[in-house]
């Protein structure tokens, strides 16, 4: 290579061969146009350039090799992409993204912009006017968004996300639904308690009782139920079952309404094994498939009908979720059996709660001794049968334990107290029949 001069003529730009070298032939680190970052190689064979005006409308752009970047995008496309990279996640996430994404492509005509405008400032641009117009997104609901629009961007246009999380100033929290009244899923808790169809009786009872999410209820197999005296009695996961999203174990206590269910559904589907799924898949015509777990949308598919069957007003199960929780707050159950019955990790805050970490045994024994009917009995005890064999003074306490009115040790108090004056009034009676003897 031939040294190059530092005569005034070679500083600006002319050579031996009479070759103009400029800064536009170089390499720049944002690349070239056409994404070539090589150098110019001569005029030869070059088509003429194609003018256009650039993203600005106003400067000159030359497009004279359109790659893929540069056509315009497709919707229908992108979320076809999008569900091929994420197959990890559930359908029903899958199709929230792609909501969202819709709202977005209609409202901001992204039909008329290229993947490389979408990827680049252009695309950065939109977002941002987007997520930041009230009209468009609420203010509770941008946190949410902006992370359903990243993952669109990285799986179904399979470009970087063009923003970062500063570029949106300080977001507010995510919003939280609040717990649902007693009064509002009271029509939910009577509907169950007269369903005749076993299946969807324990389907029902599994998240209003334990408050888990369906991918758990679905996945619990016969195998994991304690059965004490020919009834169930509690009901133990590992966390680490096929389908777990998770990996967190479900300890929980079966309340009578559920076990009876249980025992119904057992005779309903005759021959299940300990590995069968206690809710099976289920095929249109009612026929149970035994060894195969029914998938989460035929879960939902299964709430919707008791809801319809029933004619009741549409409750996710996250809701009862939520109304689970506060019930066992109010029963003042503590946080380890909490969260173990609905399969939920617990984060301790303090060094005292992380060493508070009691064995599956009695997490059981508390949950039956503050929750013995379950969270239907503690909300509505009316719906639970006192006999008439049994004093009115303790009766009357266990409904006042039901709602919270005193503690469960309080009532455990007066069933002692009530048994010492039965044995002394036993003996009193046994000595004055022996003295009149």
């Amino acid at each position: 290579m031939k040294p190059v001069s530092s005569s005034q003529n070679v500083q600006n730009g002319a050579t031996d061969s009479s070759d103009k070298f400029t800064l536009e032939d170089g390499y720049s680190p944002d690349g070239s146009e056409d994404g070539d970052n090589s150098l110019s190689q001569g005029n030869i064979h070059e088509p003429e350039p194609n003018t256009q005006l650039g993203e600005d409308g106003e400067s000159e752009t030359s497009a004279i090799d359109f790659r893929d970047d540069d056509t315009l995008v497709d919707c229908d496309q992108i979320i076809a992409r999008l569900n091929r990279n994420s197959r990890h996640n559930k359908e029903s996430t899958i199709r929230e993204y792609a909501e969202v994404f819709k709202r977005m492509f209609e409202s901001e005509k992204l039909g008329q912009y290229s993947k490389r405008q979408l990827a680049g400032k252009k695309g950065k641009e939109i977002i941002i006017n987007y997520i930041l117009d009230e009209k468009k997104v609420r203010m509770k609901s941008r946190r949410v968004q902006i992370e359903m629009l990243k993952a669109v961007w990285t799986r179904g246009l399979e470009v970087p996300f063009p923003c970062n999380r500063w570029d949106f100033g300080k977001l507010p929290d995510v919003g939280r639904r609040n717990t649902p009244k007693d009064e509002e899923i009271r029509p939910h808790i009577e509907a169950v308690e007269h369903e005749e169809e076993a299946y969807l009786k324990v389907l029902v009872l599994s998240i209003i009782f334990f408050g888990i999410r369906p991918s758990h209820a679905r996945l619990f197999c016969w195998h994991h139920v304690e059965w004490r005296n020919s009834m169930p009695f509690s009901i133990t996961t590992t966390g680490l079952e096929t389908g777990n999203k998770n990996k967190v174990p479900v300890v929980a206590r079966i309340p009578p309404h559920l076990a009876e269910a249980l025992l119904n559904l057992m005779k309903a589907i005759p021959n299940s094994l300990p590995e069968d799924p206690i809710l099976p898949y289920r095929k249109p015509n009612g026929e149970f498939v035994q060894h195969t777990a029914m998938t989460n949308a035929q879960f939902r598919s299964q709430w919707d009908r008791f809801e319809r069957k029933h004619l009741l007003k549409h409750w996710p199960p996250a809701y009862f979720r939520h109304w689970v929780v506060t019930v066992c707050r109010k029963a003042q159950l503590s946080p380890p059996s909490k969260n173990a019955m609905r399969g939920h990790k617990y984060k301790a805050t303090d060094m005292e709660e992380r060493y508070d970490n009691p064995e599956n045994s009695e997490i059981i024994e508390e949950q039956a001794r503050i929750l013995p009917y379950g969270t239907i009995g503690f909300a509505f005890p009316g719906n639970v049968e006192i006999t008439s064999e049994i004093p009115s003074e303790i009766s009357d306490a266990v409904a006042k334990a039901l709602k919270g009115e005193i503690y469960p040790s309080q009532v455990s108090e007066m069933i002692t107290a009530h048994l010492i004056r039965q044995i002394k009034k036993s003996e009193k009676e046994s000595n004055s029949t022996a003295i009149q003897q």
